[in-house]
């Protein structure tokens, strides 16, 4: 008899995240890059979507990216002359053809940052 021979298929390993380390502090001069490191690819409907949390003000922010790095928007930085701790997360979300997102799995684990008020 003849076994089937296994079709191979592509995995993704959840990201992880790189930088900033966790507790990291910016000044108000300063922009926040996120890093994350992942060992397989994105598929052509994958993108990754990073969640950012100010724990003081409540605001949530979110992008969604194709690369491995996100440099936060001036605009995300706080204004009321006080230092604010941030929570980011980083998943894989799978989106359809209006860029919406369908899914999302292997999310990492909230990391932490300071960042300085303009």
């Amino acid at each position: 008899t003849l076994s089937p021979t296994p079709t191979p298929t592509g995995t993704f390993n959840a990201p992880y995240p790189i930088t900033p380390e966790e507790g990291a502090h910016f000044n108000a001069d300063q922009m926040v890059t996120l890093r994350w490191g992942g060992t397989g690819t994105l598929g052509t409907d994958e993108r990754y979507l990073v969640r950012v949390h100010d724990l003081e003000s409540g605001m949530e922010y979110m992008a969604m990216v194709s690369e491995p790095v996100y440099i936060l928007p001036g605009g995300w930085q706080p204004v009321d002359r006080n230092r604010h701790t941030f929570e980011w997360t980083v998943s894989v979300a799978q989106v359809n053809e209006q860029r919406n997102v369908v899914s999302e799995r292997h999310e990492t684990e909230p990391r932490k940052f300071t960042w300085d008020s303009r």
